[in-house]
């Protein structure tokens, strides 16, 4: 796992160096940059040391003849096979690691080298001869990759902040940042003129002319022929063999282990590979804050699979010094993405790196291929029931719940926001309704009144393409809604912030559930090989049946949260109003100031539980003065 940026008829010596240092924590093993002058071309590279930790695999990597050079993040866990099949077309090596492979696999098959390379990956491979880059982006989009490209001029690399490093006439988004979701999405970064690579694809650049091809997609209508004992042998097969390629490293690893079914169920299998000591991690909060934010202690299910696979197990209490770490998290993730998710994996990262541990596989990715979320199941059956049914239920619901108070000790908060929610959803279109499913999107009638410029809502990045995708493929309800995670929400938020978090701590991260093989089988499964009977992620789960306890299996889901309720009533209030000021909102001109205002004075006042949007409204604020004022 590493770092890196490429200049391209830009930037000099100097600033490449600069652009480089700002990733060190993406790889503090070692920097090395190259500077061309008369081309005026450089790559700059930070390792961080994961398979073949001799200085002859340090990047940028040159070829014999020194005109082909590579700089790359990631790993390609099928390296080995690729390396022999270019052994036997006589094609030599000087490393044991995978950044060969990928270059010198490029030499010899050109762009169809993507056909064959199984892992997590952004590369770019420079031409001297010819003066050209070709760069590429992993299938599910498990590694970042940003490109600026202005007149002549193009910068690649892993993180913002070298483009940041390098080019001084960058702002905001605005029409990107006036999202309804929490994130943003590809190739909208929130930075003007700063893109996302989308994955599965690949850029090429010569003479100044930037192109930009899809190499491979899902594809949501091939359903598989095969008995469900078939396709569940298949499946076995498929997850002991990526789990197997991705344990491969010449450092300590360990698992971040939730105690749920898709942590546990990949821990198992890490047990059926290795004999010796693998160190396990998970998060533990304290029962008040659990209880105001309305989930269940994971933890004691952790220690329970932990013990039966005999792991060294370790327990990482959250009680952040947030007024500290909020800044930080805000700085390390770039793009405005307000989960609180991400300050948890960074703690387990962070003590996993004190312990010595280098890579952590995580269980990232199930839930959006297999069907694992509630809001799954919500959707499909309201999608099997009437229209002017739905309808009906919608408006009755909204009508009988909007009143009641969110912060009342008669209710439980929780219960109220899924009613509203099911009773929203039920009363939108179809095609719309996973537009809003995700949690905290914003509904179109506080969209309106929250944001100060007025877009066309339908018209924005993310709506149109949740609408391609809805309307991609002839294929079952469920498969469409799991399309649009797999290809939204999946590398746009949760697989960013695990990246971001994660290396913040100098920690790989790696989720061999979406290996990209096993996203192809899942969207070939029927909508009963994903709920059955109201059990969701069935076919995951029967195979899991071989490996864990039926309690592990069978407990409800519960979400990787933190305690946001607590933090923004306690440790983070003061800050709240200390940014949060109407001068502040006004300074920035995204949010509606009186609509702030009246949402800080409802939360607080105990009226509507407004967590979620304040951290937003916080997240956003600390973006602003972190990337502008402070630039």
């Amino acid at each position: 796992m590493c770092g890196f940026v490429g200049h391209f008829n830009c930037g000099n010596e100097q600033l490449l160096n600069h652009a480089t240092e700002v990733i060190a924590h993406r790889g503090p093993d070692n920097q090395t940059t190259y500077w061309n002058s008369d081309n005026c071309v450089g790559l700059g590279h930070r390792r961080l040391s994961i398979i073949d930790l001799s200085e002859g695999a340090n990047q940028p990597f040159w070829d014999e003849t020194n005109e082909w050079g590579i700089i790359f993040n990631g790993e390609i866990f099928n390296f080995k096979e690729i390396k022999q099949e270019l052994y036997s077309k006589g094609v030599s090596f000087t490393t044991q690691g995978d950044t060969e492979i990928i270059l010198k696999g490029f030499i010899h098959f050109g762009k169809d080298i993507l056909k064959k390379m199984n892992g997590m990956f952004s590369f770019v491979i420079y031409n001297k001869k010819e003066n050209t880059v070709f760069a590429a982006r992993d299938h599910v989009g498990i590694k970042p990759f940003y490109y600026y490209h202005k007149n002549n001029s193009l910068i690649i690399a892993s993180e913002v902040k070298s483009i940041l490093a390098t080019v001084n006439d960058i702002e905001p988004d605005y029409e990107a940042l006036a999202t309804p979701l929490y994130f943003q999405t590809a190739p909208n970064t929130g930075f003007k003129n700063i893109f996302k690579l989308k994955p599965g694809h690949f850029l090429e650049f010569k003479n100044g002319t930037l192109e930009i091809q899809e190499y491979w997609n899902i594809k949501a209508d091939r359903i598989n022929s095969k008995s469900f004992e078939e396709k569940k042998e298949e499946l076995t097969n498929l997850l002991e063999d990526s789990v197997k390629m991705q344990m491969l490293a010449d450092v300590p690893i360990g698992v971040l282990l939730s105690g749920g079914l898709d942590s546990s169920l990949i821990a198992a299998l890490m047990r059926r590979q290795y004999q010796g000591e693998i160190n396990s991690f998970t998060i533990k909060i304290n029962k008040e804050d659990l209880q105001k934010q309305g989930i269940v202690d994971d933890s004691s299910y952790a220690k329970q699979v932990a013990d039966l696979l005999n792991f060294k197990h370790h327990e990482i209490q959250i009680e952040p010094k947030m007024i500290d770490l909020l800044p930080k998290m805000v700085y390390h993730l770039e793009e405005i993405i307000v989960d609180p998710a991400a300050i948890n994996t960074y703690l387990i990262s962070e003590s996993a790196k004190e312990m010595g541990i280098h890579v952590l596989l995580s269980g990232i990715g199930a839930d959006e291929i297999f069907a694992g979320y509630r809001i799954h199941s919500a959707l499909n059956q309201m999608h099997k029931k009437n229209s002017l049914i739905n309808n009906f239920i919608g408006r009755g619901i909204g009508a009988g719940i909007n009143s009641i108070n969110e912060g009342s000790v008669l209710t439980s908060s929780k219960y109220v926001r899924w009613l509203k929610k099911i009773g929203f959803m039920a009363s939108l279109e179809e095609s719309k309704r996973h537009v809003y499913a995700k949690d905290s999107a914003i509904i179109p009638e506080v969209y309106e009144k929250l944001f100060k410029s007025k877009y066309n809502v339908n018209e924005l990045n993310h709506i149109s393409r949740e609408r391609e995708l809805y309307n991609k493929f002839e294929t079952n309800y469920l498969n469409k809604v799991c399309l649009s995670d797999a290809s939204i929400f999946l590398p746009d938020h949760n697989l960013a912030y695990m990246d971001k978090s994660m290396m913040a701590a100098s920690i790989e991260g790696r989720p061999p559930l979406i290996d990209y093989r096993i996203v192809e089988f899942a969207f070939g499964l029927n909508e009963k090989d994903k709920i059955n009977n109201g059990v969701q992620k069935y076919i995951l789960k029967e195979v899991a049946r071989n490996f864990l306890p039926s309690n592990i299996i069978d407990r409800p889901k519960a979400p990787f949260a933190a305690p946001l309720r607590s933090w923004i009533k306690n440790d983070l209030k003061e800050m709240v109003f200390d940014l949060l000021t109407p001068e502040n909102i006004q300074k920035r001109g995204l949010f509606n100031d009186i609509f702030v205002s009246k949402v800080l004075k409802e939360h607080y006042a105990g009226k509507t539980d407004h967590s979620q949007l304040i951290f937003r409204f916080l997240i956003t604020e600390i973006w602003f003065s972190t990337f502008f004022d402070k630039k």
